[in-house]
Formats: structure tokens, sequence, C-alpha cells
């Protein structure tokens, strides 16, 4: 009986060992493969990474070691414009005033603004004809509310051009402006009456 007591080794104890030198030997050639891209990425070899675009036109510049000196010190174009507004304004009667009608210049602006609005030829058209409302100058935080238009339209619906005029005093009089640059959007005019 003490024949039978005698146990083969046993097979799963083999297949353990070969798994974890298979398990070892990819972890080695994958540790192999990321250290070969690291020291390819670090090698700074120009001819191998994509050229960066110089200069985009401002927005979307890409700063470079050949540019960074430039970008840092040119001054900078405050470019963004935050608008708030409604974009449908009602209107009693082509007489009266809009008693919904609503344009901020937000606070996160930094210069004060006056729009105009104009009608256009049609929905598909930006081109702009008859003026029809040009407001007095917001300052940041101020806004326009209760529009009555410079000029009386029949009932009926009209689609608009409201242009955003963002300008710069040029005294402390506050008379005297220069036009930085223009926004427009689109708004629908409804005259009830």
């Amino acid at each position: 009986m003490a024949e039978n007591d005698k146990t083969p080794s046993k097979p799963s104890e083999k297949s353990n060992k070969k798994l974890i030198i298979i398990i070892s030997v990819i972890a080695v050639v994958i540790i192999a493969i990321l250290v070969g891209v690291i020291i390819w990425l670090m090698s700074g070899e120009e001819s191998s990474r994509p050229q960066a675009l110089e200069n985009t036109g401002g927005r979307g510049t890409v700063i470079t070691d050949e540019n960074a000196d430039e970008i840092i010190n040119e001054p900078s174009d405050d470019s963004s414009y935050t608008t708030e507004q409604r974009s449908s304004w009602y209107f009693p009667s082509g007489a009266e005033a809009s008693p919904n009608s609503y344009v901020r210049n937000n606070e996160r602006n930094t210069n004060p603004v006056y729009f105009n609005i104009n009608l256009r030829d049609d929905a598909q058209s930006v081109e702009e004809k008859d003026l029809v409302y040009e407001s007095p100058i917001m300052e940041v935080g101020q806004s326009v509310t209760n529009v009555k238009l410079n000029k009386r339209l029949e009932p009926g619906d009209y689609n608009a051009i409201l242009t955003y005029h963002i300008i710069q005093f040029t005294d402390d009089s506050k008379e005297n402006y220069e036009e930085l640059r223009t926004v427009s959007t689109g708004i629908t005019l409804h005259i009830q009456s």
C-alpha cells in the first residue's frame, strides 16, 4: 500500500509556472516599448515631430519656442463679447414701445456699447436696409428696455439685424469715442396692430 501513497507531481503547478513566465515576458516587452516611445518623444529630433503652425491670426495662435516672447509681449486683443438680449420683441403697435425688449451690456464685457436695429430684406439675407432704432451708449452692466422704434412699422413680423458697436472712449468727457468692432445677430420684431 505504500506504493499507492506516492502522488505524481501535479500538472497544475507546471501550467501555473508557464503562465507566470508568459505574463512576465509580455510585461517586459510592454515596458520596453513604452520606454522606447518615451525616449523617442524626448529625443528632441525636430524632423520627426509635426511642425506647429506659427500663427493662425490671433485666436488659435500656437505658441512655440520661437514665437513665445513675441506673443507674450503682444497687446491683448479682447475680442470676445457677451450678448444678453431677447431675440423676439413684441410691440402692441408700430407706435408703442416693446414691453419685452431687452438688451444688456453684460458685466463680463470690458467696453461700452450701443446698438442699431436694421430691417433685413428677407429671412435668408443679411443685407441691412432701413434703420429702425439706435440705442444710447450703454456702459458695462447697463441695459436698455421698452424700446420704441424710430420708424413706425405696419403690423406683421419683421426680420432684423441687431448690430452691437463696441466702443472705447477717447477722452474723459465720454462724448468722443472710437469704434473697436461690431457684432451682429438676428432678431424678430412682431408688430401686433
